[in-house]
């Protein structure tokens, strides 16, 4: 491979990288967005009046994804919600996925990546160096791996808009229920694949 063939495939591959680990930060900032519009979905449905009062707490600065998934649950039980057994369900699947996103999220984040480096031996940039740093008092100093592959960042990507998806159907499920009685059923309006809930499709 000449010079120029070589910064061609550099620049491509490297600019996949960054663009996939971008769209993944804006992607689960979205899901973020959902389940604030959930809690005051929710709040609307038992009587808020100011929704800006709401906005005020669940868009401050101290409430982070974790805090923000943990409100969303505990709302999501208080309301009653999760009295339905599917809905309990779903709603589960969606907090636990979130959790393991946002995982990922806290590693892509704040890992060290290498991208763009490389030496001039190498003439294929498609994998993916970076590490993160894991202290902790049982085990000292460790490290958790990032992805090394453009391909699992475009998994999380499209894993994360899925629950996007199924965020805005939950809330907007739970908004008719609250409007038209006996309408806005989850198993009517979401479909099951194993063990797993999504948007249904037809």
């Amino acid at each position: 491979m000449d010079d120029e063939s070589r910064r061609e495939l550099f620049e491509r591959q490297t600019a996949e990288q960054f663009e996939q680990i971008g769209r993944f930060v804006v992607e689960f900032e979205q899901v973020c967005w959902w389940l604030r519009a959930g809690i005051i979905f929710s709040l609307h449905r038992d009587g808020l009046k100011t929704q800006s009062l709401a906005q005020i707490l669940i868009d401050n600065r101290f409430m982070t994804a974790a805090p923000l998934i943990e409100a969303y649950d505990a709302i999501m039980t208080e309301t009653g919600v999760r009295e339905d057994p599917v809905q309990k369900e779903v709603l589960d699947q969606a907090s636990k996925e979130f959790r393991t996103l946002m995982s990922e999220r806290n590693k892509i984040i704040h890992g060290h990546w290498l991208i763009g480096y490389a030496i001039s031996e190498v003439q294929d940039f498609s994998m993916i160096a970076g590490f993160k740093g894991n202290p902790s008092k049982t085990q000292g100093m460790s490290f958790q791996h990032l992805p090394t592959d453009v391909e699992d960042i475009k998994c999380l990507v499209e894993r994360t808009k899925c629950l996007g998806n199924l965020l805005m159907a939950i809330g907007s499920l739970l908004t008719i229920q609250a409007s038209e009685q006996g309408k806005g059923k989850f198993e009517e309006n979401l479909a099951k694949e194993g063990d797993t809930w999504t948007i249904r499709t037809s």
